[in-house]
């Protein structure tokens, strides 16, 4: 029988009304129905046992009934742990679709059959019917899941479909934010869009790095893509703020979220200089952006220099003495005074607060000019011609002109002139009055520098006045009258008690000048070079240059010693380890050691060693035999100096000057200033 029938009763009727009859097991009276029977799907056996009356005889009937499995492959409910069928579920639709948001990844299915003898599978995995199925993964989008139903019959199936949707992510947000320099304000966190940070001037670059709080979203970082997590490419700062922008797009493709930083570099604080100079000059100390406060010296001729500031940082601004200076660049023309000139140099960093000053104080020498520009007569004509480099004219007046008028320019007004030892000036006319014959007339003048010193001298010759005829005669005497004769003393010469200057010989033709290129007519030591170059005391150079401002080493000294002193031995010969027998200077340096001016340092000569002007004091000293007994000194010269006494010497004979109060007694001598040292030595 169909499965739909699950139990029937059998109603049994005795032939014969005394018998007794059992269904099952259960009496039942006859031709009245049994108890329910309930049938299993499949054979059911039933037993109608009827007992007569003699209660020996029985008889049994059976009934096997079949009762067939059930077709029925349907579902009675089907839910999901999240979602809602579309449509609502009824049994008899075998197709449904559902949708779920993002933050669910996962669900699971509950069928229940119609028939509980249905067998379920939940994409192949069997379920037991009102139980929930094994975890189903979603992935974004459309996930299929079938539910197959299979009727007791093992015949009859039914898959039922269901589509489940699950919505991409909408989650635009950051789950962490980070940059490779400074730190943001406020704290991160992903539900604040917008941030500040600030980093020092050094800072002229950084890298973000976001990581989003969904890995499906994407990052822009300034419009370049960036994998979530990793530092986005190298952004560079400028000074002041800097804005970074973050756009996240969620795995929907619609929703986005903008998350701004704004980053400030700082201005920078650097006001230093990496480089200083001079156009002219040079730095003591030597320059370093460390040191602020700087000296400098140069010559006379030098009369104004421009300053070359160079920036740490390329940003500061810089003024030199008030004005705007272009870092790298020459600043203006800075005109220089005779002696100490202040040069400020202002530098004030990108930030507008930080300063430095650098200070430069350059000394410019006094001049050394001690030349006359021009010397004019209200009598007579000068021969030769004048020329301020020529320092000895004469004059031819008549017998009547019994004074002359000289008036003389000075090249440099704040020269100082005496005229026969009466202090004059430049421009000033002085009248001189004029004996019979020749009357010398010294015009001295002494440089700004208080060292250098020219001596003109102008013979002026008066004619002498015929003699009256009653008075050419002597009476007794008839030899003529003369006039007599001027009388002329000349300067003892200083005693050299070893060392005899050498006159040099007169030369058959007049000594021509010798004029070196480095050296013009208005350099200080202009008319000394000359003298000593005609003379054969020194030599230039190949090239006809004469190289004043380069040191003169030891040996050099020696050989132009050896040119202008008769040299005479007081001492035995030594023998220095650095002077072999064939060096080019043996005899020389041997020779001025037999004198006594070198004793040489712990055995050496130390020929190209640079003389110092100390060094020089001491042999000049020792050549002259000049001694002094004046408390006189200089700011650097204590005491307890080893070379105390040969400079106060020289000092006390006009030989040495020195500059300012200073004599600097380890400064190297220059050429020019050994030629000066010497010259004025020589004129004593």
């Amino acid at each position: 029988m169909e499965n739909a029938i699950t139990s029937l009763t059998i109603t049994p009727t005795a032939a014969d009304a005394t018998a007794k009859v059992k269904v099952n097991g259960h009496a039942v009276n006859s031709g009245t129905a049994s108890n329910t029977i309930p049938l299993n799907v499949g054979e059911n056996t039933v037993t109608i046992e009827v007992t007569a009356e003699d209660n020996t005889t029985q008889r049994t009937y059976t009934v096997t009934v079949t009762r067939f499995p059930s077709s029925n492959a349907n579902l009675s409910d089907l839910t999901l742990s999240s979602g809602l069928f579309l449509p609502v579920f009824n049994g008899g639709d075998f197709t449904y679709s559902a949708s779920v948001e993002n933050t669910i990844t996962s669900l699971t299915v509950t069928p229940t059959a119609a028939d509980a003898t249905a067998k379920v599978k939940v994409n192949g995995h069997a379920v037991s019917s009102g139980t929930a199925s094994n975890t189903i993964p979603l992935n974004v989008g459309e996930n299929t899941l079938t539910i197959e139903v299979t009727a007791e019959d093992n015949t009859t199936q039914q898959t039922y479909t269901v589509t489940v949707t699950r919505f991409p992510s909408s989650n635009a947000n950051l789950s962490n934010l980070t940059l490779s320099s400074g730190s943001f304000l406020p704290v991160f966190n992903g539900g604040d869009f917008t941030y500040s940070a600030s980093v020092e001037n050094a800072i002229t670059s950084l890298t973000i790095t976001p990581t989003a709080a969904d890995a499906t979203a994407k990052i822009k970082v300034n419009g370049h893509a960036v994998n979530s997590g990793t530092a986005s490419n190298t952004i560079p700062l400028n000074v002041g703020e800097n804005t970074v922008t973050i756009e996240v797009i969620a795995e929907d493709n619609t929703t986005q979220r903008t998350y701004t930083v704004t980053v400030t570099r700082f201005p920078s604080s650097n006001a230093n200089l990496s480089d200083l100079t001079l156009s002219s000059g040079s730095f003591l100390p030597v320059f370093s952006g460390g040191d602020f406060t700087y000296t400098a010296s140069v010559e006379n001729a030098i009369t104004s220099l421009t300053v070359t500031p160079t920036a740490a940082d390329a940003t500061a601004k810089i003024k030199v003495n008030g004005h705007a200076v272009n870092s790298g660049t020459a600043s203006n023309t800075i005109p220089l005074n005779v002696g100490e000139n202040m040069v400020t140099i202002e530098v004030t960093a990108e930030d507008n607060t930080t300063q430095q000053t650098y200070t430069v104080t350059v000394t410019r020498f006094p001049s050394s000019n001690a030349n006359f520009k021009s010397l004019t007569l209200n009598y007579g004509k000068l021969t030769p011609s004048f020329d301020s480099q020529r320092e000895k004219y004469s004059v031819n007046v008549d017998v009547n002109v019994n004074s002359i008028d000289l008036t003389p320019i000075l090249d440099d007004n704040d020269a100082t002139l005496m005229i026969n030892g009466l202090p004059s000036s430049s421009g000033k006319t002085m009248t001189v009055s004029l004996n019979f014959g020749v009357n010398t007339i010294i015009l001295e003048i002494t440089a700004p520098d208080g060292v250098t010193k020219r001596k003109y001298t102008v013979e002026v010759y008066r004619g002498q006045p015929p003699a009256p005829v009653d008075s050419t005669q002597i009476p007794g005497n008839s030899a003529p009258v003369e006039p007599a004769a001027p009388t002329v003393t000349k300067p003892a010469p200083i005693e050299l008690p070893q060392l005899v200057p050498t006159d040099p010989m007169q030369p058959q033709e007049p000594i021509t000048d010798i004029i070196f290129s480095d050296v013009p007519a208005h350099h200080w030591a202009y008319t000394m070079i000359g003298d000593f170059a005609k003379r054969g005391y020194i030599t230039g150079y190949a090239d006809g240059t004469f190289k004043p401002n380069d040191p003169i080493s030891r040996q050099h000294v020696a050989l132009i010693f050896s040119r202008i002193f008769k040299l005479n031995p007081i001492q035995e010969a030594l023998t220095f380890k650095d002077i072999p027998l064939n060096h080019p200077y043996y005899e020389t340096i041997k020779l001025v050691q037999q004198a006594g001016l070198y004793q040489g340092i712990n055995g050496y000569f130390k020929p190209n060693e640079n003389m110092s002007r100390a060094q020089l004091a001491k042999v000049l000293a020792i050549a002259l035999n000049l001694s002094s007994a004046s408390t006189h000194t200089f700011k650097d010269i204590p005491l307890t100096h080893w070379a105390h006494d040969y400079i106060i010497a020289l000092a006390a004979n006009d030989i040495a000057l020195g500059d300012n109060g200073y004599f600097k007694p380890e400064s190297s001598v220059t050429r020019a200033q050994f030629v000066a040292f010497l010259y004025r030595a020589l004129q004593q």
